[in-house]
């Protein structure tokens, strides 16, 4: 089981940061998101932890279940679920739900690269959007980030942290993959 653990992740491992490095680059300079170098560094980071978990995330999968399409719809509706409660699509959560979330490195990832791409951004409107004091509805990054409620800004559970926690996630999501595959590996030898 290590054997197979170690050489499929020493092989994955290089690929992923070639594509994670890839979408970077795509998000970041072709669309237009916050074109810095530090930018494109946080990204590649954030998008290599979501490709990795993604990775283990599979690997758990087609060790729990022997039919492979069968693990491939499970590990399917398991990442969209961690897409759906990372905090985009999902305003008002019920706290048990919000308490789940931070076991997906979505959750600390959308953190991360909203406040990237939204610090410092500022939006127009036309005439007929504006509210009966002639103001936009949302007119900075800051009230964005307030509305999602992803504004924590340099304080204790600020950027550092959320990197800190995306990084703990995925290694957790890799001892956890090691430990269903180890187990796999036993079963079957016994």
């Amino acid at each position: 089981a290590l054997s197979f653990f170690l050489a499929y992740f020493i092989i994955a491992i290089p690929f992923l940061i070639v594509t994670a490095l890839g979408i970077s680059a795509l998000m970041v300079f072709a669309v237009g998101l916050q074109p810095t170098g530090s930018a494109l560094l946080i990204f590649t980071g954030v998008v290599f932890c979501f490709i990795f978990t993604g990775e283990c995330v599979g690997v758990i999968f087609c060790s729990l279940f022997m039919h492979v399409g069968f693990s491939v719809n499970i590990m399917s509706v398991v990442i969209s679920i961690f897409g759906i409660m990372a905090g985009y699509l999902s305003l008002d959560m019920p706290i048990e739900l919000r308490y789940i979330s931070y076991i997906s490195p979505v959750t600390w990832g959308a953190y991360i690269l909203s406040n990237v791409v939204f610090q410092q951004e500022t939006f127009t409107c036309e005439p007929d959007e504006r509210d009966s004091q002639g103001q936009c509805p949302i007119s900075t990054g800051e009230e964005v980030l307030a509305l999602y409620d992803m504004d924590g800004g340099g304080g204790e559970y600020g950027m550092n942290f959320h990197m800190m926690m995306i990084a703990i996630v995925s290694a957790c999501f890799l001892l956890l993959t090691f430990l269903v595959v180890r187990g796999r590996a036993f079963k079957l030898s016994h």
